[in-house]
């Protein structure tokens, strides 16, 4: 599902904007470039730009703005055929990525945590390893020790 949009390189915003409901999971472009958060619309403008300029398609993934639960959507931008002439037209296809970014979050805290487990348990090990090496010492010293009583 594409939806062509014309975005202002300067102001980095929608030239037009207009009523888009949200339906089967997917999220129309225009209603996701409108919803950006302010600090993904510089990266939105220049991955537009750049599309614009080299004709290449370009793959950005992207946080929404507003209130409540975070959001992120997935961005393809394309130009499309019978827009090569055209300056400013690109297609995308968004979708709606929030599951899989919060997956992968939880992931990276898991691996941290598995991380932190065997730190801990290696230093565990570490001073079990310095404490059979003491004992082993102190008892190998007190039985030279005895050894070398009994031989006077």
């Amino acid at each position: 599902e594409r939806d062509e949009v014309r975005w202002d390189l300067t102001t980095q915003r929608l030239l037009e904007r207009g009523d888009f409901p949200v339906s089967h999971g997917r999220i129309p472009l225009r209603l996701a470039l409108t919803a950006l958060h302010e600090s993904c619309r510089e990266a939105m403008g220049t991955g537009i730009a750049d599309t614009l300029r080299d004709g290449r398609d370009r793959q950005m993934d992207l946080r929404l703005a507003g209130a409540g639960e975070e959001r992120w959507i997935s961005v393809t931008l394309r130009r499309p055929l019978h827009a090569r002439g055209s300056a400013a037209l690109v297609a995308g296809t968004v979708t709606d990525i929030t599951d899989r970014v919060r997956i992968v979050r939880q992931l990276a805290a898991s691996r941290e945590d598995v991380r932190r487990y065997v730190h801990g348990l290696d230093a565990a090990i570490e001073d079990q390893r310095r404490h059979i090496a003491r004992e082993l010492h102190d008892e190998l010293g007190q039985r030279l020790t005895a050894l070398k009583i009994d031989l006077h």
